[in-house]
């Protein structure tokens, strides 16, 4: 059971985990779309090590103009 908290950082790092759990994967990252130009600012990461970021991406910034990214914020 999780415990009960309003701190974005927390229940970031609990959804991810909750995501993954549910459909069995072995990394998850969520994020809020901010900034001129928009990027995706990651809030919570799991599974993930910098090698795998995507292309573009500078640190938990990823780019949302490049990579697997741009196709799905197209969709």
């Amino acid at each position: 059971m999780y415990k009960r908290t309003l701190e974005l950082s927390e229940v970031a790092r609990i959804t991810v985990e909750a995501a993954m759990e549910n459909v069995g994967a072995q990394g998850g990252a969520l994020g809020i779309v901010t900034g001129n130009p928009p990027h995706l600012e990651i809030v919570a990461l799991k599974g993930y090590e910098e090698e795998d970021y995507p292309t573009g991406a500078d640190g938990l910034r990823w780019s949302l103009g490049r990579g697997v990214l741009s196709r799905v914020m197209r969709s």
